[in-house]
């Protein structure tokens, strides 16, 4: 009996590690480059607590939300001393492999509706 398990856990092990992952070598989030498991973008740009610098932060996330990588860039404050400036955004994307995968919204590139006006 113990080697029927054996044999089945290992089968099962063994199709598992054989089964192909649907992720490319990287993935672009705001312009940079993420890792490939990376399946949502956030940028945040926000003043610095004495409001002299601006800070932009990407981080590329898992799926559970975890940061896999982040870039971080600080510049002066362009809104001057006294204000200040917060500004968060979220991209990700979405795989269905019940029937093959299928994405949508990838990195937040959707197709412009015709009947928006757009400000230039």
């Amino acid at each position: 009996m113990a080697k029927i398990i054996l044999v089945l856990l290992v089968a099962v092990i063994a199709q598992c590690l054989s089964q192909p992952v649907f992720l490319h070598d990287t993935v672009k989030c705001y312009d940079r480059e993420c890792p490939g498991t990376t399946v949502a973008c956030k940028k945040t740009i926000k003043t610095s607590d004495d409001k002299k610098q601006l800070s932009t932060i990407i981080a590329c996330l898992d799926a559970q939300d975890m940061t896999l990588k982040d870039f971080r860039e600080d510049v002066e404050n362009p809104f001057g001393p006294s204000t200040t400036f917060y500004s968060s955004s979220f991209s990700g994307t979405y795989v269905s492999h019940s029937k093959g995968p299928v994405n949508v919204n990838i990195n937040n590139e959707i197709e412009p509706i015709n009947n928006v006006e757009t400000f230039e």
